[in-house]
């Protein structure tokens, strides 16, 4: 494998394009600003015999923050709960 020389051009447009105010689109845990989906997601699946409750939907639009309640969601620990994982991305 060579090496190869980084020119100054190339140094100064990287630095530049680290400016510009991009951010991660992965998932971040927020107990705060999820609770209130967290609360209903819990009150679905605490009452999903007594009201014969089949699916819960979480829709939302690309970067709307849907795997992030899940991700806090699921760092609530809830007793009785065990989580998995799958994404589209796998099919």
């Amino acid at each position: 494998m060579s090496s190869k020389k980084i020119k100054q051009s190339e140094v100064e447009f990287a630095t530049a394009r680290a400016n510009i105010p991009f951010h991660s689109l992965s998932p971040v845990s927020d107990e705060e600003k999820h609770k209130y989906y967290c609360d209903a997601l819990d009150w679905a699946l605490v009452n999903r015999k007594e009201k014969d409750i089949k699916n819960i939907a979480l829709t939302g639009t690309y970067g709307s923050g849907k795997s992030s309640i899940l991700k806090t969601f699921q760092e609530r620990e809830v007793k009785g709960l065990s989580f998995l994982e799958n994404f589209l991305s796998n099919f």
